[in-house]
């Protein structure tokens, strides 16, 4: 009894550290960012916003049609990994509502929500953990291959450093996808010693594996122009060769912001890591308004998506609507 005590205090510690790290990093990133914001007050008041709404609208729905796709391939790995099926408006609800509690620090009250959801169709709490994190792990690599790819085609001064990396990382890129399963393997240990319990999963195959590298490499890649896109509807100078700078750090922004657990939604990590790498285009306006820009369209977004899946939930677990006889989402084999 006295060690299992030792046990949960010293993991309340490590928990603590961790938490307190992760907290400095975010305070750090936030008191740059608002101080660089202060210092260049006068200069932001001064901007004069020339609003082109085809690029504003047409960003936004880039935004909301990537996280659209994403709740369709969601629903797809579900079908491949367990018998039980949902339609798409169920899989539309529980994704976007759930997506609203990122914005909570620990980044978990997303899949709790999940598992409690789909726990009433039949589905394990460990395949609903499975699930987000191939989805999260995919997510990952597909943002840090183009984002290292960035580097590797814009920093010729620094590519000593950015091409090994390249390199170490396209093995461990593709040992992910063509040893997946040993990889998986290795990945659901881990997460069932952190969360001490058993996790049942199917191993996917390969050409599955590759079809949602694809589909996010893409998805991740719109997901960055649409910070190009905004920058033309709020009337900043930008060349077409900037859609690739003002692209990756957005894509880079948020990979950081989602590995730092503790901030709610990469709060004020995003937003400083982005103003980073925008600075050096020359435009401190723009590396200042852009990634408050995106943050507010991206919120947008979530709520947009996030109150129509929480009316769609209410309707379909009170009963009033039958997902039963929602038309099936339709099947491809490979």
């Amino acid at each position: 009894m006295i060690k299992l005590k030792d046990k949960m205090k010293k993991i309340r510690n490590s928990n603590l550290i961790l938490y307190m790290i992760g907290f400095l990093i975010v305070a750090g990133t936030g008191y740059f960012f608002i101080r660089e914001f202060y210092y260049n007050l006068d200069s932001i008041a001064k901007f004069k916003f020339d609003i082109n709404w085809f690029y504003l609208i047409t960003s936004q729905l880039l935004l909301i049609l990537v996280t659209i796709a994403g709740t369709y391939f969601w629903q797809l790995l579900l079908k491949i990994i367990t018998s039980k099926r949902i339609s798409f408006r169920e899989s539309f609800a529980i994704v976007n509502t759930s997506q609203l509690t990122k914005y909570l620090p620990g980044k978990v009250w997303s899949f709790a929500l999940q598992m409690l959801l789909l726990s009433q169709k039949g589905i394990s709490k460990t395949i609903v953990l499975y699930a987000n994190l191939f989805l999260a792990v995919t997510s990952l690599f597909a943002s840090a291959l183009l984002g290292l790819l960035y580097f590797v085609c814009f920093s010729p001064d620094n590519m000593k450093l950015w091409l090994p990396l390249l390199f170490i990382f396209l093995i461990i890129y593709f040992g992910f996808i063509f040893l997946n399963k040993p990889c998986l393997k290795l990945l659901v240990k881990i997460v069932q010693i952190l969360f001490k319990k058993k996790l049942h999963y199917k191993h996917i195959n390969v050409r599955w594996i590759l079809l949602f590298q694809l589909v996010y490499l893409l998805g991740n890649a719109i997901f960055g122009i649409t910070g190009y896109l905004l920058a033309l509807a709020l009337g900043f100078s930008v060349s077409f060769q900037d859609i690739f700078a003002i692209a990756a750090s957005l894509i880079i922004a948020d990979l950081i912001g989602f590995i730092i657990l503790i901030a709610p939604g990469g709060l004020g990590v995003r937003e400083g890591i982005m103003f980073a790498l925008l600075a050096a285009l020359g435009d401190k306006n723009m590396a200042l308004i852009l990634p408050v820009g995106t943050r507010i369209m991206g919120m947008i977004s979530d709520l947009l998506l996030g109150g129509t899946g929480f009316i769609l939930l209410k309707k379909i677990y009170s009963g009033k609507d039958n997902p039963d006889n929602d038309e099936k989402v339709s099947s491809f084999t490979l």
